[in-house]
């Protein structure tokens, strides 16, 4: 199976009755796997993100070009309805870091920086930004730390720019959290050119 492909999902009660399908993709099952919960694919784009409390007994590639997950319990059954619920319709294109234009410039920062800041003020349900700030610093600073890890990791091209704008992404979420506007960070970036 191609680990760039992003394939259905076929997601399962405990019992096997079918709840849901989602998308996911090789970055995804290794997430879910490594984390013990789902991690889907959300469009648009290739973003992963986790359906928190969906714990699985089974995570599979079934025959056909698929994955295969089999939930937990109730408990898990329900998260993955809710996310379907909140998450998947109509989800707003701001939800997701914006992307870069190819000249990188530092409006994107800025847009970016906007939107984190309103995901902190307002805490919309169904945000990924939201529970991230809900879970706190140190659930913060343990994604930041994830995503560094996956960007050294990566060997690809297309990997290296997604994970280093996932690193961005939670970076600067947690100068959000601490209080630090992204200016200074520039700044300081700026001096060391001197």
């Amino acid at each position: 199976m191609n680990d760039g492909l992003t394939l259905p999902l076929e997601v399962r009660d405990p019992e096997g009755d079918l709840v849901t399908v989602l998308l996911m993709n090789a970055k995804a099952a290794n997430k879910s796997r490594e984390q013990g919960e789902l991690w889907t694919v959300v469009p648009p784009g290739d973003r992963v993100l986790p359906i928190e409390g969906a714990e699985f007994l089974l995570l599979e590639v079934a025959e056909g070009n698929r994955y295969r997950c089999v939930l937990g319990d109730a408990e898990a059954v329900d998260a993955v309805l809710e996310a379907v619920a909140t998450r998947f319709s109509g989800l707003a294109e701001a939800e997701l870091p914006p992307v870069a234009p190819a000249s990188g410039s530092q409006p994107t920062l800025e847009k970016l920086k906007a939107v984190i800041a309103g995901r902190h003020r307002d805490l919309p349900e169904g945000s990924y930004t939201t529970l991230l700030f809900q879970k706190g610093e140190e659930k913060i600073r343990k994604k930041t730390g994830e995503e560094a890890i996956e960007l050294i990791l990566a060997t690809e091209r297309q990997d290296l720019v997604s994970e280093s704008a996932d690193l961005i992404y939670h970076l600067m979420v947690l100068l959000e959290v601490k209080g630090i506007p992204v200016e200074d960070v520039l700044a300081e970036l700026e001096s060391r050119m001197t």
